[in-house]
């Protein structure tokens, strides 16, 4: 199993330190995916071209660069975007 993550533009922010910190508990390595700075207008385009329907989801546009990257050797990808419904949401606000 490969675990992989966007490598952010400024080290040590957003979620890396999780992410690191994640992969290190359960024994794995991260294969870290850098968003291309060249082409990156091609690359956008791509993104959009890629949408089965229109989306205002910005991070569409990485996710795509980390679909490319993890298809090359594999084709399931768990993603943390929707899995609240996935696992059944967050439960009741009287919780």
């Amino acid at each position: 199993m490969r675990v992989y993550s966007l490598k952010p533009f400024v080290p040590g922010t957003h979620d890396e330190p999780w992410a690191r910190a994640a992969a290190r508990q359960i024994g794995l390595e991260i294969e870290w995916v850098r968003l291309p700075t060249r082409n990156l207008v091609d690359r956008i385009l791509d993104a959009i071209e890629a949408m089965d329907e229109p989306l205002t989801m910005i991070s569409f546009i990485q996710l795509r660069e980390l679909v490319r990257a993890v298809s090359v050797g594999s084709r399931v990808l768990l993603t943390g975007d929707g899995g609240d419904e996935v696992f059944l949401g967050y439960g009741s606000p009287d919780d």
